[in-house]
């Protein structure tokens, strides 16, 4: 598949269709590139047909819309398999690489740079039938999920930490197993999900 045709969309269709800006997907792609070029013994994807640009389009794809490796290998003409190497090979490159690294949960107790008013919201993305079903399934959405909380500055938009947890799990809950603290200074603006956060010691 030609990726011409995605990169000559519109700024703000491009970042409807894989979730990012395409500033941010060409920092990717040359993170990548910086990254195999110091380091040419680390291990790789095995060859593919694709080229690096349409290996992180793969990606993005799979993190934007969650699709099943069968429909994205079908969309990009390469197996099941295949479409699983690389979304795992460009993801682990791309943590290797340490340049799209989010801030960390640290960065909230910082004494100097701390941020005054943080974000706070939790999101669900809708997932196959796990083994598990009890502990994935969602009574608000009603089917099975993963849940994310993010924390996010107010001022720069930047996001600063994420955590992960089951469909299952309560938003307060997700919070405290998170481990987030807080700098005595900073507020936090959140829903009602989060109703009883003030007894929590920060």
């Amino acid at each position: 598949m030609n990726n011409l045709f995605y990169l000559n969309l519109k700024p703000e269709q491009f970042k409807r269709r894989f979730g990012v800006q395409i500033q941010t997907f060409k920092e990717m792609v040359k993170s990548i590139e910086q990254y195999r070029l110091a380091n040419p013994k680390d291990k790789r994807v095995r060859r593919t047909t694709l080229t690096l640009e349409e290996q992180v389009l793969v990606a993005l794809e799979y993190w934007r819309e969650y699709r099943t490796y069968f429909h994205i290998g079908t969309n990009w003409r390469v197996s099941e398999s295949t479409g699983c190497r690389i979304v795992t090979n460009i993801e682990s490159t791309l943590m290797k690489s340490g340049k799209l690294r989010i801030p960390g949960k640290k960065a909230l107790l910082k004494g100097f740079g701390h941020p005054e008013v943080v974000v706070m919201d939790v999101t669900e993305t809708a997932i196959e039938r796990p083994k598990k079903q009890k502990k994935y399934f969602s009574g608000k959405k009603k089917y099975h999920s993963l849940k994310m909380q993010v924390v996010i500055n107010q001022e720069t938009k930047e996001i600063i930490c994420l955590h992960f947890g089951p469909g299952h799990c309560h938003d307060l809950n997700l919070f405290k197993n998170s481990q987030v603290h807080f700098h005595p200074e900073t507020d936090s603006l959140k829903d009602s999900g989060y109703q009883g956060i003030k007894k929590i010691s920060f």
